[in-house]
């Protein structure tokens, strides 16, 4: 599965991103709403 994830705070964006790549998923990111 694709997951996007939207989160202004780096860290907390890397922690669920490495947390879903572990369970296998895709994970992509922005830093905004307009991303």
């Amino acid at each position: 599965m694709r997951v996007l994830v939207i989160e202004d705070n780096s860290d907390i964006a890397t922690n669920i991103g490495d947390y879903l790549e572990d369970r296998g998923h895709s994970v992509d990111f922005g830093a905004d709403g307009v991303t």
